[in-house]
């Protein structure tokens, strides 16, 4: 557990290090659980002295989740457009294509189950325990930076994303590997793992 704090009517507050604020306003004989928007090992924690039932500061020893993030440079250097994305654990981009208009197209891991999606194909990661284990996810923007649409891809355990191309018609074609017997396969050359700990998967979206 981290260290707890008390406000001045003696509500108890206390957050362990995978995430999960606790607290009772009756001396501890019950409890609720708060999650929130940190990270796992967070274990700071301090009221707010104007607000303190309602308003809390978390933080962490250990260094933030880093986040993807996509930029657009002019030839010359200059930033034209620039974007994090991200959910609330650590996401990276492995991989970037531009089709012929243009818009670009990043593919990536995220160990977020809260990663932003729009228009997904996999609305939601399959990771077992929450965060425990990278999804990979494949997300179109338009020229001008905005989310056209993003997607979680992949199954129950571990991905990495090797590349991404995109044709004449803007589709996009994703290539890795994956540790899940689940990965989602659609009209598949291969239904099944090859060496469980590692099989190579290319999907067309």
């Amino acid at each position: 557990a981290g260290n707890l704090a008390v406000d001045p009517s003696g509500g108890l507050y206390q957050i362990f290090d995978y995430g999960t604020l606790l607290k009772s306003q009756d001396g501890g004989t019950t409890w609720t659980a708060v999650t929130g928007p940190w990270v796992h090992s967070a274990n700071i924690l301090a009221l707010d002295p104007a607000n303190p039932s309602t308003t809390f500061y978390v933080g962490s020893l250990a260094p933030a989740p880093q986040h993807a993030f996509l930029a657009k440079l002019d030839p010359g250097g200059a930033y034209l457009w620039a974007t994090v994305f991200g959910g609330s654990l650590g996401d990276e981009a492995q991989a970037v294509a531009v089709d012929a208009a243009g818009n670009p197209y990043a593919a990536g891991l995220t160990a977020s189950i809260d990663f932003p999606t729009l228009n997904a194909f996999q609305s939601t990661t399959h990771s077992k325990p929450a965060g425990a284990h990278s999804s990979a996810f494949v997300s179109r923007f338009s020229a001008d930076g905005q989310l056209v649409y993003s997607s979680y891809l992949g199954g129950s355990f571990d991905h990495t994303v090797t590349g991404i191309a995109v044709d004449a018609a803007g589709s996009a074609y994703v290539a890795g590997f994956t540790a899940s017997a689940d990965f989602p396969a659609v009209n598949p050359l291969q239904a099944t793992q090859g060496f469980g700990l590692s099989t190579g998967f290319v999907s067309k979206v």
